[in-house]
Formats: structure tokens, C-alpha cells, sequence
């Protein structure tokens, strides 16, 4: 079975950080985009430049309605329109510098506020790159490490079988290829995530071979587990010699891709620990328990805590991780008689539950 780490919770914790630093980060470029938007001090000048022009130009009127009807002096006059003029080009002179400098301060806050957005937007994604690398490497851990578990079983089983009861080795060998063949698939689908537009092979569309098409089809859009796969799951682990009994209780488990994989990953993982490290468990039970607003997973086998083999903490590890995104929670040790794994997600609550129990008989 897993063992605690110490390196596990510094992983944890790093998980934390990083969500951390990736909201702050999201709200920092939101803040960030709304200061960029002040309209306010465009239309202040805006508003100023009219008011002075409107207010020298109903002066001019003023001056020259004055001169035209009570100064006969021509003279006089042109002062005053000169003296007028002036004024006014050195009004407007000085409106435009202001805003010449206004645009200029607005460009260079402008030019450093793009700059920060797009450092803080290379981190983020930086960031994201790193959760979906820790997230594929998780996926990756479960199907292989589970799949050459139930292969490594089927395989000593088949060899112990062959000569004594050739039926059984050879079911035994069915159950193997089958289980390589599902790994194979899976591992396919997550190395598809992982490549860029340009080496999706083209020349599917191009009358592509049959069998070479429908088989990269059946491997794009092959489906991820969901919680409906457990009980093919508790076959698989019985017919590689754990006698296991599984129930499922309480109401329905939300209709979420993600969740229902992290809770089908969750109990396979404790399974495969169990068939790797205590395959001689006398019993293994595998409990679901649904409520309005979360679920409780058990996973428990009679066991001898002698004769288990200590692993490298890396699946309990893998487990809390997932729990961790709904807000959950895995602890694994020794209990009276054997040892248990219990973890709790959680997600918004729905407390229409039909209090139903589901028994897959063994």
C-alpha cells in the first residue's frame, strides 16, 4: 500500500502555492486592464479646451460689438483685435502643450502597463503548462502503474495455471491482453493531448487505410472513466484473484467528467496498491457513500500488516492531488485487521438524494 512522504506534502503545499499565485495573478491583470481605462481626464481637457475657446470667443464678441459701436478710433481698434488674437493663440498654445504632455505621460503608462500584462500573462501560462504536465504524468502513473499490476498478476497466475488448468491460464492470458490493449488506448489518448495542430497526422482525410483510420479514431475520441466503470474496474481486480465486495450508497454523483474520473482514479489506484504490495488480502471492500454535497470513499482489505510491501508513497501522492481540486481529502494507514484508504471530495451542494444502495455481487 502508499505510505505517507514528506515529499508528498511538499508537493501538496507547492500545488497550493501555485493555485495561489495563479488566482493572485488573474486578479492583479483584471485590476490592471480596468485602471488602464481612464477616459476621464481625456474628457476633462476635452471639456476645458471648449469652455476656454467658447468663452474667448464670446469675449471677441463683446470687444468687437464695443469697438463697432462706441470707438471711432480704427486704431484703437486693431489694438484691441491684436490684443484679443494674442490672447487667444497663447490660451490655445498653452491647452495644446498640455495635452501633447498628457498624451505622452498616457503612451508611457500605457507601454508599461502592456508590458507588466504580458509578463504576468507568460507566468500564467508558464503555470499552466506546469498543472497540466503534473496533471498528464498523474494520468499516466495510474494506467501504467495499474495496468503491468493486473498483467504481473494475470501472468504468475497464468504460469502457476498452465499445466494444472489450461481453461484458467488461458482466461488468465485474455484477461492480460485485454488489459494491455486498454493501456495502450489510454496512453495514445494522452500522448494526443499532448501534440500541437501540426503533427495530427493529415493524411487521414485523404483516403486513409481502414483499419489504420477507425483505429486512430477509436483512440481520439475514446472516453475518459467514469464512475459507471467502476464495477467493469472490480471485475477486472477479481479476476486477478482479489475478492472483492463493492457498494455504492446514498444519491447520484453529479454528472461532472472531471470529478467522476477523479473518484474512478482514486479507487483504482487503491486497488492496484492493494494487488501490488498485499495480493494475499483474504478481503477487500470497496465503499461508496454519496450525500447532497460530497462523497466518502473506502477502500479496505484484510490484511496481515506483516506481509505488506512498503511502496514509494507516489500514488498517495497522486490521489491527494486529485482530491485536493475538490476540496478533499486522503489518508491511508493501518486499521484493526488490515488497512484503509479514505478520501472525501466535495462539490456544490444538490440535497435531493434518494437514499438507494447499489451491491455488486461478487
Amino acid at each position: 500500500m502508499g505510505w505517507e512522504s514528506s515529499r508528498g506534502r511538499a508537493r501538496e503545499s507547492d500545488r497550493r502555492d501555485s493555485g495561489e499565485r495563479r488566482k493572485s495573478m488573474r486578479n492583479k491583470a483584471k485590476g490592471t486592464e480596468t485602471e488602464s481605462v481612464r477616459p476621464v481626464r481625456v474628457l476633462v481637457v476635452n471639456l476645458l479646451l471648449v469652455v476656454t475657446l467658447l468663452a474667448l470667443f464670446g469675449v471677441g464678441v463683446l470687444v468687437v460689438v464695443q469697438v463697432g459701436f462706441f470707438e471711432t478710433d480704427h486704431e484703437g481698434t486693431a489694438r484691441g483685435m491684436l490684443v484679443l488674437l494674442i490672447s487667444l493663440l497663447v490660451v490655445v498654445g498653452m491647452l495644446l502643450l498640455k495635452i501633447a504632455q498628457m498624451g505622452r505621460e498616457r503612451v508611457a503608462e500605457l507601454t508599461l502597463r502592456n508590458k507588466q500584462l504580458e509578463l504576468e500573462r507568460e507566468q500564467s501560462e508558464q503555470l499552466a503548462v506546469a498543472d497540466e504536465r503534473a496533471r498528464i504524468a498523474r494520468e499516466m502513473h495510474d494506467i501504467v502503474a495499474h495496468s503491468l499490476t493486473v498483467i504481473i498478476a494475470m501472468s504468475d497466475g497464468a504460469a502457476a495455471a498452465i499445466d494444472k488448468n489450461p481453461d484458467l491460464a488461458k482466461t488468465a492470458l485474455e484477461t492480460m491482453s485485454e488489459t494491455g490493449r486498454n493501456a495502450l488506448s489510454e496512453t495514445r489518448r494522452l500522448v494526443g493531448v499532448l501534440r500541437t495542430p501540426s503533427e495530427v497526422p493529415t493524411d487521414l482525410s485523404a483516403n486513409p487505410e481502414p483499419s489504420r483510420a477507425s483505429s486512430l479514431e477509436e483512440v481520439r475520441f475514446t472516453p475518459t472513466p467514469d464512475l459507471g466503470e467502476i464495477s467493469g474496474l472490480i471485475n477486472q481486480f477479481r479476476a486477478a484473484g482479489l475478492p472483492i465486495s463493492y457498494e455504492i450508497s446514498g444519491g447520484e454523483v453529479p454528472a461532472d467528467g472531471p470529478l467522476q474520473l477523479t473518484i474512478y482514479r482514486i479507487v483504482q489506484e487503491s486497488l492496484t496498491n492493494i494487488l501490488r504490495h498485499a495480493p494475499s488480502s483474504t478481503a477487500v471492500e470497496v465503499r461508496l457513500k454519496v450525500s447532497c454535497d460530497g462523497i466518502e470513499i473506502s477502500v479496505y482489505n484484510a490484511t496481515s500488516l506483516a506481509g505488506i510491501n512498503p511502496g514509494g508513497g507516489k500514488g498517495l501522492v497522486g490521489m491527494r492531488e486529485r482530491a485536493s481540486v475538490y476540496d478533499g481529502h486522503v489518508t491511508a494507514g493501518p486499521t484493526p485487521g488490515g488497512w484503509r484508504v479514505s478520501a472525501t471530495l466535495h462539490w456544490e451542494a444538490q440535497c435531493e438524494n434518494k437514499a438507494e444502495t447499489w451491491v455488486i455481487p461478487s
